[in-house]
């Protein structure tokens, strides 16, 4: 899977159709709080607006952590459970907004993921 180089532009999403704010967990701010305190201790400043939440590094969030916190905010997003289920498959989420920026095996591991929830889900009926 290769994703294609983009530009980290800081960018706006107030006003953008389909954004929510969401109240996060004990177990998400925690996450949160600990990845703040290894940037400080990583770069010995505060982290700004265009850092990497979840950075390469020395004790920084890692799988499986990472990945439960992703899922956990998606599910409290109300996403829809195939997206979620393409996400722990493939360890991104493609949509039509960001589609662009991955390659086409990269879109066709998505779509295989997704067409295997409905597999999955029709099998346990």
């Amino acid at each position: 899977m290769t994703r294609k180089k983009h530009s980290r532009q800081p960018h706006s999403n107030s006003g953008a159709a389909g954004v929510r704010t969401l109240p996060l967990s004990k177990e998400a701010l925690d996450a949160l709080e600990r990845q703040r305190a290894l940037f400080r201790e990583n770069f010995g400043r505060e982290p700004g607006s265009d850092d990497l939440v979840f950075f390469s590094g020395n004790g920084s969030l890692q799988e499986p952590e990472f990945s439960a916190v992703v899922v956990g905010l998606m599910r409290r997003a109300g996403m829809p459970p195939q997206i979620i289920y393409a996400f722990q498959q493939t360890g991104f989420i493609l949509s039509e907004a960001n589609a662009e920026y991955f390659d086409a095996d990269a879109r066709e591991e998505w779509g295989r993921a997704v067409e295997e929830y409905f597999m999955l889900q029709a099998m346990e009926e």
